[in-house]
């Protein structure tokens, strides 16, 4: 039985593996939309502990629009892998005419000979709902990021840690824009035909191309 309920249930462990992968797609795209949308664009940053304009982090890794709708998928596709692949045990058990079982009416002789059946059972028509549903979902993921435009101008960092603290080396006067409305750009020329782009609080530039920028 043990066995059987492991084979069983072996779908559910690869889609909820798939789905760490899927919803980390998700948040690395997600990552940069908001974080080209500073280019050219005043707004407050979102802090863990928001101080001054910053602004909180979501209830979820995703915001609603997106969080729920994946959610709502994936309960879909597990609920139609629960009935698509699922445990069976079938016993065969004989009665008489009172309704008190009786193994001699099914022609057995004691309990140790009472017929049973322990296996894995499947569902045609739920294994092609579920690839259907699985299909428009990695569909989905596809459109997404090939319809999905991202503005000009400002460099996609995704996590990059290097790449993220570049962009914030700020001006001296501007030690307090954390806490403020920022955006991204240009904040003044550099030596040599250089020019320095960062996050600031005031005005802000637009890129250039062929201009290199420290």
């Amino acid at each position: 039985m043990v066995t059987n309920v492991l084979i069983a249930n072996i779908p559910q462990l690869i889609v909820s593996a798939l789905y760490l992968l899927y919803n980390d797609l998700y948040t690395r795209m997600r990552l940069s939309v908001e974080w080209t949308s500073f280019y050219q664009r005043h707004q407050p940053l979102r802090v863990t502990c928001p101080r001054g304009l910053q602004r909180s982090t979501p209830f979820l890794q995703l915001s609603p629009l997106w969080a729920i709708p994946l959610l709502s998928m994936m309960t879909v596709l597990h609920w139609m892998i629960s009935q698509s692949i699922f445990y069976t045990l079938i016993k065969e058990q004989g009665y008489s005419w009172e309704g008190v079982p009786d193994l001699a009416a099914a022609g057995l002789s004691s309990e140790g000979e009472r017929f049973s059946v322990n296996g894995v059972g499947w569902s045609p028509l739920g294994i092609i709902i579920s690839i259907i549903v699985g299909g428009a979902m990695v569909l989905l993921v596809w459109l997404v990021g090939f319809l999905g435009r991202l503005p000009e101008g400002m460099p996609v960092v995704r996590s990059c840690s290097a790449a993220i603290s570049a962009a914030c080396h700020r001006l001296e006067w501007d030690a307090d824009a954390p806490r403020k409305n920022i955006a991204w750009g240009v904040v003044k020329p550099g030596e040599d035909g250089t020019e320095h782009a960062a996050f600031s609080s005031g005005e802000v530039g637009l890129t250039r191309e062929g201009v290199v920028y420290m």
